[in-house]
């Protein structure tokens, strides 16, 4: 997998979760590995993809995105960034969840807003709770949201915090991708987690 970091506007794109597929530890709890698989196929599709250029960028209407999202508990993405290359290899262990994106852009009012749900742990299965992608703004061929949500780990509610960053990719903003920093956790104490996400134009 590959994540390039554009520190100019504080933007972390993800350009593909291939790097989840294969045979991890762990347990293979109902519904991980199809979402995993579907990642992967999605990534890989998405990140085949060109760089959206400002002149095909949309300037009217909106578009709603369909995905997914992975994420590695106890990483951030500077834990996986090659500050030379950009580059990030992430082995299976690493990528402990996967959820459903949807993400929806207003070109007309500069705004992309979205969620994150049907959780499933690579070991503990569904998870209950979601993610909400809110106050998110779109600058030029990128964006940059906050992911805040809480979820339910067992018997233990926990608070998500943080942001994500990406870019469109693609004619006419055919998809997205990206990547960012949040925590995990309550008042018995949080732990670091790094998100990606994909999605395509429905």
């Amino acid at each position: 997998m590959k994540i390039h970091v554009k520190s100019a506007v504080a933007i972390l794109a993800v350009a593909g979760l291939s790097a989840c597929g294969g045979g991890g530890g762990g347990g293979d709890a109902a519904g991980f590995t199809d979402l995993r698989d579907d990642s992967v196929a999605l990534a890989d599709r998405v990140s085949s993809l060109p760089l959206t250029t400002r002149a095909d960028m949309p300037v009217t209407g909106t578009a709603t995105y369909s995905g997914g999202a992975a994420f590695a508990v106890d990483r951030t993405l500077d834990d996986v960034v090659d500050s030379r290359t950009g580059d990030a290899n992430l082995d299976d262990d690493a990528i402990t969840a996967f959820g459903d994106l949807q993400m929806t852009a207003d070109f007309d009012g500069g705004t992309i807003r979205g969620r994150i749900d049907d959780l499933r742990d690579r070991d503990l299965g569904e998870i209950d709770g979601s993610i909400a992608l809110r106050d998110g703004r779109i600058n030029d061929t990128e964006f940059l949201v906050a992911a805040e949500g809480t979820i339910r780990v067992e018997d233990e509610l926990e608070q998500i915090d943080g942001r994500i960053g990406g870019e469109f990719r693609g004619d006419d903003a055919a998809a997205l991708r990206g990547g960012g920093d949040a925590t995990i956790g309550n008042s018995a104490g949080t732990s670091d987690l790094a998100i990606l996400i994909a999605g395509e134009k429905d």
